[in-house]
Order: C-alpha cells, then structure tokens, then sequence
C-alpha cells in the first residue's frame, strides 16, 4: 500500500463485523494533499509474543505492531505460547519476550491459566490481555494474573501501541507528534 500511496482501514464493532477501506488514489502522484491522515504510528522496539485464535485479527495486528518497529512471534493458542515462552527463556541471548498481548477467551487452555502460569514462571514478562467480552464472561475463564492489563475490543491500532509504550516505558508520544495524547483506557484486573 505504501508504493501506491494508499491505505486500508479497518473497523470492528461487535455483533456488528469488520468493515475494510481500501483508499488508493487514481494516480499515485495525484494523491489529494488533504487526504486525512491517522498519526504517525509510534516507534516501538521489543518482542512481542501475540496470542491470538482468529487468524484474520492474528495477521492483522501482527502487520500493526510490526510497521510501528517491534518483533511479532505469534501463536494460535496457549499451548504454543508457551512453548515459545520456555524456548525463549531456555535460548537467552535477549530473545525473551518483551510483553505478552493475548486474546483472554480461547479454545483449550483458557488465557487466564496462560496469564497465570507465564506471570508465575516468567514474572518478567508484562501481560496485555485483550477481550470483546464483559467482566461476567472473563471471569467464567478464572482470574487473571494480578498486574495484568486489560484493553476492551473493538480498539484503534494506535490505542494498542498507546498501551504498549506505557507497558514498556517507552515513549508515549507518536514520531514527529507532541500533540497531547489521550490517556489509556486499559483496566487492571486482578
């Protein structure tokens, strides 16, 4: 998309669907100059082990994370997860993980037992849950680790790499934006 000076966009609200615009210009040189723009995507530096079942939001979200800078391994299900975890921590050499961003509902191993058996092993490894469901639901799965952080779907990408440069003490503003930022809306549970 970048070589054609396009975009894609995409929306997701739940029972609703996603809903995908593709933006390209007639011509790339004749891109509108008042074209409207998100934000420079901020600079991130990391590892992030994604754990996602949905192989659409998977894809998505890795892209996401990788244009903004950081190193995606992603996993389809817990039981890979932590795998990939044990491997890691066994290889050192800095190729731990930085954070783990995982869906809290999957099929199996539910990610709360994920999340508690990563921040009982591993507690140097932050935890970013996210979910589309209620409190109600998340609990049915049992609780999650304490510290653990927790962003609601549907959410912008700019809100999960908001979320993850609080998480790693990066900085919080965007490349070439000083502008004032909205705070974080991720909750602690516990």
């Amino acid at each position: 998309m970048n070589q054609s000076r396009g975009e894609i966009q995409v929306e997701n609200r739940p029972g609703a669907g996603c809903r995908f615009r593709i933006l390209l210009p007639v011509r790339p040189e004749e891109a509108p100059a008042t074209a409207e723009r998100e934000p420079a995507p901020r600079r991130g530096t990391g590892r992030i082990l994604l754990v996602e079942d949905e192989p659409m939001v998977l894809r998505v979200t890795k892209a996401h994370l990788e244009r903004a800078g950081y190193e995606v391994v992603t996993a389809s299900s817990c039981e890979v997860a932590l795998e990939l975890i044990e491997e890691a921590a066994a290889a050192g050499n800095g190729r731990q993980f930085s954070v783990l961003v995982s869906d809290v509902v999957m099929p199996g191993m539910s990610d709360p037992v994920l999340g508690n058996r990563v921040a009982a092993d591993h507690p140097e490894i932050p935890i970013l849950f996210v979910t589309g469901y209620a409190d109600e639901m998340v609990n049915r799965h049992g609780p999650l680790p304490a510290g653990a952080r927790v962003m609601r779907k549907p959410f912008r990408g700019e809100d999960l790499l908001r979320a993850l440069a609080e998480i790693l003490g990066t900085s919080p503003q965007s490349e070439g934006d000083a502008s004032n930022q909205r705070q974080e809306t991720t909750g602690r549970r516990g």
